[in-house]
């Protein structure tokens, strides 16, 4: 399979796994630097409750992150662009300029688009790109879409950090993401030392255009990663 004429997208997918492992890095850094500076606090009357404050002015990893978030994504749809590239090539028996894996929300623009992004593709196999559309409700295409367009065309995407919840006692977060946990000694106004548990109460989050939300940019960007490869994979048997 040295010289299979899916290795390029293959390798575009490895890349943006690359991309990856520096984004948990980056988030994994901020994540620590900002658990070291919270404020844990008792109140001074028993029950001595715990209160903490929050470094709102903390500097935020802003650019950075969004930064390797739009390169992830860049080379995710660069490896569904060149498959259509190579299908166009094999199909055609030639060379076809200016292909590209179209993401349309509409029948109409998707159909726009067959001339010249699908150019050289034969009909069953513009039927099986159009599957993904997210007019036919393959979300992960329109995701990848409204978080790679705004970083192309108009600005590095945004990022926000929830913040924290503090537990004496190790309870867990509510959200599906493991929660980033520290522990902090820290001495009551009896004097009894007791061990405080941090937790962060929501992932880094990055937001989606269709509907507005935001959403865990970790577990977001694995998903598409994989759901690129499965893509890449179903296709894989057409070049023998």
């Amino acid at each position: 399979m040295s010289n299979h004429p899916l290795n390029s997208a293959f390798e575009r997918v490895n890349r943006a796994d690359d991309h990856l492992s520096q984004l948990k890095g980056a988030i994994a850094d901020f994540e620590r630097a900002y658990h070291d500076a919270v404020i844990v606090e008792f109140e001074p009357d028993p029950p001595y409750q715990i209160k903490y404050t929050a470094p709102l002015d903390f500097p935020h990893p802003f650019h950075r992150i969004g930064i390797l978030v739009g390169e992830v994504c860049y080379n995710l749809r660069a490896a569904l662009d060149y498959l259509i590239y190579e299908m166009a090539r094999l199909n055609s028996g030639s060379i076809q300029n200016g292909t590209q894996f179209p993401i349309e929300k509409t029948p109409q623009k998707f159909r726009g688009r067959v001339p010249t992004f699908l150019k050289g593709i034969n009909a069953i196999h513009i039927t099986s790109i159009e599957r993904y559309q997210p007019y036919n409700g393959c979300r992960w295409t329109e995701i990848l879409a409204d978080i790679s367009n705004p970083d192309k065309h108009r600005r590095i995407t945004e990022s926000v950090y929830g913040g924290f919840i503090s537990n004496g006692s190790g309870g867990i977060t509510p959200f599906g993401t493991p929660p980033v946990r520290s522990v902090r000694c820290a001495k009551r106004p009896d004097g009894i030392e007791v061990d405080m548990q941090l937790v962060t109460s929501m992932p880094i989050q990055i937001p989606l255009e269709n509907p507005q939300r935001w959403v865990a940019v970790e577990d977001t960007l694995h998903q598409l990663k994989a759901d690129v490869a499965m893509l890449l994979m179903s296709f894989n048997p057409e070049f023998k």
